[in-house]
């Protein structure tokens, strides 16, 4: 049983890992962007909570994920309204950056294949429990931290959105940095590879037409 857990809990690691390579590739390439350092700091905290049985307080760093991957697209190509943002004179919806997500031609395309959009507002959707205490299953425990719900149920729920949200993440940096990706270090080009699955693979290939995008 521990080490099933182990196994499973290395497996999330090197998804995990995916945010830091992006960040440490990203700067090395001269690109510092705030919102790549808040997506792997929410990714270490959902990681660390999740895998401590603080199911509840990692959904809820998941979600902040989702925000973080939808706000960063959205004033990569505005950045005008980013500007505004910073001094606190721009306000917006999730939702409606969810649904500015059809102006980029490659997040579009993929859409039909993927439904990429109808995963992202059912994630939100999903996580948006835990951070509102709509139902008695996202308590972390039976009596607050003192009997935490460290199930196998509790932790397979965790691992499939954790993963769930990770491929998107993943997904929407590709889509922004995919020049400076296919100049990334194998290994780092590896790691990121692996934290999508093969159908979006092809969907990316295809859509951003680069061949050499993926490692075979």
């Amino acid at each position: 049983m521990v080490s099933d857990y182990n196994d499973e809990m290395t497996r999330l690691y090197k998804i995990a890992l995916s945010t830091q390579n992006w960040r440490m590739c990203l700067n090395d390439q001269g690109v510092d962007n705030n919102f790549i350092n808040e997506i792997q700091s929410d990714t270490i905290i959902s990681f660390l909570l999740g895998n401590s049985g603080i199911y509840r307080a990692g959904m809820m760093a998941l979600r902040c994920l989702l925000e973080d991957c939808i706000v960063m697209q959205y004033f990569h190509y505005h950045p005008l309204e980013y500007e505004k943002w910073r001094k606190d004179g721009y306000r917006f919806t999730f939702r409606e950056l969810v649904k500015k997500t059809d102006l980029h031609p490659v997040l579009c395309a993929m859409d039909d294949e993927l439904n990429l959009q109808n995963d992202i507002t059912f994630e939100y959707g999903y996580l948006s429990k835990y951070v509102h205490l709509e139902s008695y299953y996202s308590l972390s425990g039976e009596n607050g931290i003192q009997k935490l719900r460290f199930t196998k149920k509790h932790y397979n729920n965790f691992k499939k959105h954790f993963r769930k949200i990770l491929q998107i993440v993943n997904i929407f940096l590709m889509s922004i940095y995919y020049n400076e990706y296919c100049s990334f270090p194998i290994d780092s080009k590896r790691i990121i590879q692996n934290s999508i699955d093969s159908k979006s693979q092809k969907a990316l290939i295809k859509n951003i037409e680069i061949s050499d995008l993926f490692l075979p």
